[in-house]
């Protein structure tokens, strides 16, 4: 609400796609549930901490990380998507990808539509000439008086898909969740219709914000 007070505020939202962003987050909470350290600097790129179902600071700079057991972790097709079970300290579930609700609660009736933009973060892995396409036509929604260099950009966008942005991803090795991509026929059906609804209703949603002059 405070934000909505600042004179000719933009706002950008990143949405990911629904399904790979809830595989992603079950992989992260996973990862860090197998980690051996108990014991952990306060270090935010390390560790993710979302396996911490308790923290308590043993020194000035470590924290003492009481973790989910196995038997407290919930399966995901078996109980995160069948039944709707939450994971994490951060109760993350298949609710949150219900982005149409997020943004319509969130910011619609806060912010005028043509200061929002959205923009899809598959963009960082994707194509990078379209990538770089995209955020110059950010930079003028921005309201800068020049766009990027385009040589510049194409760098950064490399960078940010190498490094992705400083985090020390995979640092334990285990069979992560993939639905995505791979499997069978009738696997990558059923990863699909996950969030199908969803997915239907954001796209909606977001050609209404187009028309009424959204960034998207």
């Amino acid at each position: 609400w405070h934000l909505a007070q600042i004179p000719n505020v933009k706002v950008i939202v990143m949405l990911r796609e629904p399904t790979d962003w809830l595989v992603s987050m079950y992989n992260y909470f996973t990862e860090d549930c197998l980690q051996n350290e108990t014991t952990r600097r306060w270090d935010s790129i390390r560790y993710s901490n979302i396996c911490c179902k308790q923290r308590k600071r043993v020194r000035a700079v470590e924290q003492l990380c009481v973790k989910f057991e196995e038997g407290e972790r919930p399966r995901f097709w078996e109980d995160v998507v069948a039944r709707r079970e939450l994971f994490s300290f951060t109760n993350t579930g298949v609710y949150h990808g219900n982005y149409t609700e997020t943004l319509r609660s969130n910011l619609q009736h806060l912010f005028s539509l043509n200061s929002i933009a959205v923009l899809d973060v598959g963009l960082l892995s994707g194509d990078r000439a379209r990538a770089s396409e995209e955020f110059q036509r950010l930079t003028r929604f921005l309201g800068t008086s020049a766009p990027y260099n385009p040589e510049v950009l194409y760098d950064a966008l490399e960078e940010v898909s190498v490094t992705r942005g400083g985090h020390e991803a995979h640092r334990v090795a285990f069979e992560r969740l993939n639905v995505c991509g791979e499997g069978s026929p009738r696997e990558r059906a059923r990863a699909n219709s996950l969030f199908a609804d969803t997915r239907a209703a954001l796209e909606e949603h977001l050609q209404a914000w187009d028309e009424a002059g959204a960034f998207v």
